[in-house]
């Protein structure tokens, strides 16, 4: 993907070093709602990626955030949704 090839800034993904250390999602949503849930689960789910090739977007980073939110009115904007 070309985020992977020029990202924005260090942190605009989860797990940067993604090539060297490789976390995968563990896929369970548990760990957002048991208030017994491990730390490490917790991390795994949160900060893991799907696949090597897609990459997780750290929605902590204020600029990705900004980002998120402005794509998203793009989008409704171009594909002329509305509710």
């Amino acid at each position: 993907h070309a985020w992977i090839k020029d990202m924005p800034s260090k942190d605009w993904f989860n797990n940067p070093d993604h090539e060297k250390n490789f976390v995968q999602t563990s896929f369970k949503l548990t760990p957002h709602v048991d208030p017994y849930a491990s730390q490490y689960d917790f991390n795994q789910m949160n900060d893991g990626w799907f696949v090597p090739s897609m990459p997780d977007l750290n929605q902590r980073n204020p600029h990705v955030y900004r980002y998120l939110v402005q794509n998203s009115f793009w989008w409704i904007e171009y594909a002329d949704i509305d509710g």
